[in-house]
């Protein structure tokens, strides 16, 4: 592609991954070097500021994590890294400011609040560690709880297309026990208790679903 279009930005940022990955370390910055003369992506920005952390050039690894959310204001993952990278030079106030960020745009992500914990911990803030790592552990314990959801719902599937029914059924309820609030599980339950006649409890399954998910609408003939 680089051969054909030599200032394809989004070919010389996938070369630079691909570079990354093969731990071609000094090749993938000069790609991402490349990159940014061209168009100064957040994502090339972050990814170097990840190469530069990992070889323990924390200057160069802020300045670069600073430039991605100069770049991109809502970019979580740069904001969590540069809180991460900020940590290692001890620098508590920049560190918690930087992870705060990335937690206010995404809350749901358990390692910002545990390495804010961290943080707070080595800065002497004891009680505001504590509220961050049982943040961090409920939201551990929250997506431990869906990924088993997930792996139960993909059960039922299974089961469903396969012919049973009552099998599929009962892999779903495993699932909302497991976590109630995943939509899909509800959504297959309402596909099953249709196929079983059913209806009302077909609806209300079908209404669960939608309410935890808008975009998962019933069939014509559920409405």
């Amino acid at each position: 592609v680089l051969e054909l279009a030599p200032r394809h930005t989004l070919a010389r940022y996938n070369l630079a991954l691909v570079l990354r990955r093969a731990d071609r370390l000094t090749e993938a910055l000069a790609e991402l070097e490349r990159a940014l003369a061209i168009e100064p992506r957040p994502e090339a920005y972050y990814t170097m500021g990840v190469i530069y952390w990992h070889q323990g050039k924390l200057d160069r690894a802020v300045s670069a994590l600073r430039a991605a959310v100069a770049a991109d204001p809502k970019y979580a993952d740069a904001h969590a890294t540069l809180g991460s990278v900020l940590k290692e030079e001890r620098d508590w106030t920049g560190a918690s400011a930087s992870l705060r960020r990335a937690i206010a745009i995404r809350p749901d992500v358990p390692a910002s609040h545990y390495t804010l914990g961290q943080v707070l911990q080595l800065s002497g803030d004891d009680r505001g560690a504590r509220r961050a790592f049982d943040q961090a552990e409920q939201l551990r314990q929250r997506a431990a709880r869906e990924h088993e959801a997930l792996i139960w719902t993909s059960v039922g599937i299974q089961k469903a297309g396969a012919g049973d029914l009552t099998g599929a059924l009962s892999s779903f309820r495993r699932a909302t026990s497991a976590y109630e609030p995943y939509a899909p599980a509800h959504y297959q339950t309402g596909l099953v208790l249709q196929r079983l006649g059913q209806r009302d409890a077909s609806r209300a399954a079908f209404e669960r679903a939608r309410t935890l998910n808008s975009s998962l609408v019933p069939p014509p003939d559920i409405r």
